[in-house]
């Protein structure tokens, strides 16, 4: 691009994008510190201070780590795209959602899903069928959903019992947009995952709940994001 065009160019991962935006323009004020991460194919993110990315490592890849006990279901296992087996964000990432539904049509436990249900579909449509048919009411696929926010929370303690808390964290990915109840359902999991996998101080915080907030940026995100890179680079910073 910079030879073609003769202009800037930077190469930035989408999850630091999407936390880059968040940090410097989703709120009124950047915060001194933040935490963020998406849903969708896996659970990645940023850890950004006073706006700037700390990239790289525990602080942007902290879904590959090792799932704890509880989030180990029978007969579900799944190896991570970088090659270890039970990364949280193998199992608790939108294609992990997708074989599960399909498990849970199999049993016939899900009527809701099954009317919608294309085997021919990718897996990411196959989970936005069931994060449809969970804002829709149906429970078998809310407690899918809620494993997946239960990875989430997990992964999101992984910087924190390194570095600290960050001051917010948010959560967006695919998930922010559906609708009330599934941000509910989702938030509340991910809350739950990540007091049962940090420090007992911070899980014990009768306020940890309000520190919680959704994305508000969007698709706009990725782009947003990646303003605060390229401006460093045309500065020459």
């Amino acid at each position: 691009l910079v030879r073609k065009f003769g202009v800037p160019a930077v190469v930035i991962n989408d999850g630091i994008a999407q936390g880059q935006a968040e940090a410097n323009f989703g709120t009124r004020k950047i915060p001194h510190t933040q935490l963020y991460t998406g849903w969708g194919t896996g659970i990645a993110g940023d850890f950004a201070i006073d706006g700037v990315s700390m990239e790289g490592g525990v602080m942007t890849e902290f879904g590959h780590f090792a799932a704890p006990p509880f989030l180990m279901l029978p007969g579900f296992t799944r190896q991570c795209g970088c090659g270890q087996p039970n990364h949280v964000e193998a199992l608790g990432g939108s294609p992990a959602l997708a074989l599960r539904a399909e498990e849970a049509l199999r049993r016939n436990l899900c009527p809701m899903l099954q009317m919608k249900w294309r085997d021919e579909m990718l897996f990411d449509q196959k989970a936005a069928l069931v994060l449809d048919c969970a804002q829709a009411g149906d429970a078998v696929c809310q407690e899918l959903l809620r494993y997946c926010g239960q990875c989430m929370g997990v992964a999101l303690s992984v910087p924190v019992n390194v570095v600290g808390m960050p001051d917010r964290f948010a959560i967006g990915g695919g998930v922010a947009a559906v609708g009330d109840v599934v941000r509910k359902v989702f938030m509340g999991a991910v809350i739950d995952g990540f007091r049962k996998t940090t420090w007992p101080n911070i899980a014990s915080d009768p306020k940890l709940a309000e520190m919680f907030f959704w994305s508000r940026l969007g698709n706009l995100g990725g782009f947003l994001g990646t303003l605060p890179k390229l401006t460093r680079r045309i500065n020459g910073e």
